[in-house]
């Protein structure tokens, strides 16, 4: 930028920088900025110096300003903010990491004290109260029982299963399960099958089409057979059951007896046999049906038993 000389006045710079101090007095020897600067650091040099050294390392800092106490190094690491502290807790020893600028009192809930309401175990939330209690507070303004406080309960009254975290202000795991409980007054129902005798579980049973194990079917309670009764019954018209009513408990194959108690994929599991093979014509008439081991049905295959028999 150029200079225009004005008539009548030369053209000065100031002492500290070049900054035309030409339209100010002829005794200014900065401009107003410098002036300001060296006016400041006059005013500093013209205090008296007490002799102070730093707390921690003993440099002198007289040079720095009187409520100084440390140098520059060490006034970082002074007040620098510590990466964790000891938890408040007096019986725990863990250390509680910082958060930003923000420390965590406790370590965790364990920790802290526990809430002034009577039969409330939870943690306090404050200088008294737990969460709940102080919304009560804050919205009655006095304390009383929580509805859900005397409700304790980890498993199901009806089946004994665990009841998931957020159902625990109840008594079941699941609406069927009160159900149950209301329908039989508290006591599960135990029912038999009607062609082999033996006990049907109304536990759960894992579902097809649910993935959540709080979600699982149970059976009814009005099932008359077992699941291996209905599965010989709807694809053969006879169980295994009933073939061992009918003919014993010798396998119709190897003639060794069968172990009734054995469930598939077991080798010696009982299984039903046609005596004349469905693949060449036979049917599933109880005439043609007989007992048999699983590994000697599965041996036999479509053969008749007089063409696996030795000449």
């Amino acid at each position: 930028m150029e200079l225009t000389r004005t008539p009548g006045r030369r053209i000065r710079r100031c002492l500290d920088c070049p900054a035309d101090i030409s339209e100010r007095g002829n005794r200014a020897t900065r401009c107003v900025t410098c002036a300001a600067v060296a006016a400041r650091a006059a005013l500093l040099l013209s205090r008296p110096r007490v002799p102070r050294s730093c707390k921690t390392c003993g440099t002198d800092i007289s040079a720095r300003s009187n409520s100084a106490i440390y140098c520059a190094s060490c006034r970082i690491a002074a007040y620098a903010y510590p990466t964790e502290r000891k938890c408040k807790n007096a019986t725990c020893a863990t250390m509680v990491q910082r958060s930003g600028k923000v420390y965590a009192d406790y370590c965790s809930d364990a920790c802290k004290p526990r809430c002034e309401a009577d039969g409330c175990d939870h943690p306090r939330h404050g200088p008294r109260w737990c969460r709940a209690h102080r919304r009560q507070i804050n919205e009655l303004g006095y304390v009383k029982p929580l509805a859900w406080v005397w409700v304790k309960r980890e498993t199901c009254l009806a089946c004994g299963d665990p009841v998931p975290s957020h159902l625990r202000a109840g008594e079941f795991c699941t609406e069927t399960c009160r159900w149950y409980w209301k329908k039989h007054g508290g006591l599960l129902p135990t029912r038999f099958c009607v062609h082999c005798g033996d006990e049907i579980s109304l536990a759960r049973q894992p579902g097809r089409r649910h993935w959540n194990r709080h979600k699982m079917r149970r059976r009814s309670h009005t099932v008359k057979a077992c699941r291996r009764c209905r599965q010989d019954l709807s694809k053969h018209g006879m169980s295994v059951r009933h073939l061992a009513r009918r003919d014993g408990s010798a396998c119709g194959i190897c003639a060794a007896p069968v172990d009734l108690t054995l469930k598939a994929p077991h080798p010696g599991a009982p299984s039903v046999d046609h005596i004349f093979p469905r693949a060449r014509g036979g049917d599933s008439d109880p005439k043609n049906l007989q007992l048999a081991h699983l590994r000697c049905n599965i041996l036999k295959r479509d053969h008749v038993l007089e063409e696996l028999l030795p000449a």
